[in-house]
C-alpha cells in the first residue's frame, strides 16, 4: 500500500489503444473500493503520481515522451519503449518472453494458462507468489496479459 491509502490511483496510458481500456473496465470493473480508473493518451497527459500505472503494448516512444512517476510501473516487457522515463517504487512486466514477470504458460482461443514468473507485491501489499492462472480468452494475448498483471497488482 502506498502512502496509508486504501484505494489505488490507478493510470493505464492507453497510446490511442483504446481496446486496452476497455478490456480494463469489462474484467476489473470501474474499480469501486478497489481503484480508481484514469486514462492517459501520453505520458504528459499522466496527472500526479499514479498508484498503479499500466503502459499499454501499443505504446510507441512518442506516447512516453515525458517522465512520469508511480507506485507500481506495469510495463510490456518486450517493448522498446525508453524506460528511463519512468521512476517506480517497483516494476512489473509483461509480455510473452518468460523474462517478465507475467507471461503465457500456454494459449488456447477460449481461454489461456497465464504463469507468475516470480513474486510480486500488490497495491494492499498483499503477496501474489509464483503460480499459474486460468484465465478467460476472447481478447488479443497482449491486451490479456497486461490487463491479468494489472488485476494481480491491483488485487482485483
Amino acid at each position: 500500500m502506498r502512502r496509508g491509502k486504501s484505494v489505488a490511483d490507478f493510470c493505464v496510458i492507453t497510446g490511442g489503444d483504446s481496446a486496452l481500456i476497455e478490456a480494463v473496465r469489462s474484467r476489473l470493473g470501474r474499480g469501486g473500493e478497489k481503484f480508481v480508473l484514469r486514462a492517459a493518451e501520453k505520458s504528459e497527459d499522466v496527472a500526479g503520481s499514479p498508484d498503479v500505472l499500466l503502459v499499454s503494448p501499443a505504446c510507441a516512444a512518442a506516447h512516453v515522451a515525458s517522465p512520469v512517476s508511480c507506485g507500481t510501473l506495469v510495463f510490456p516487457g518486450d517493448s522498446k519503449l525508453p524506460a528511463a522515463h519512468f521512476r517506480a517504487d517497483s516494476v512489473v512486466t509483461y509480455g510473452m518472453s518468460p523474462r517478465n514477470t507475467v507471461t503465457y504458460s500456454s494459449i488456447a482461443e477460449d481461454s489461456c494458462v497465464i504463469a507468475v514468473q516470480r513474486e510480486l507485491k500488490s497495491f494492499h501489499g498483499e503477496t501474489v507468489e509464483s503460480q499459474e492462472l486460468r484465465v478467460e480468452g476472447g481478447m488479443h494475448p497482449d491486451t490479456l496479459l497486461a490487463v491479468t498483471a494489472a488485476a494481480l497488482v491491483l488485487g482485483v
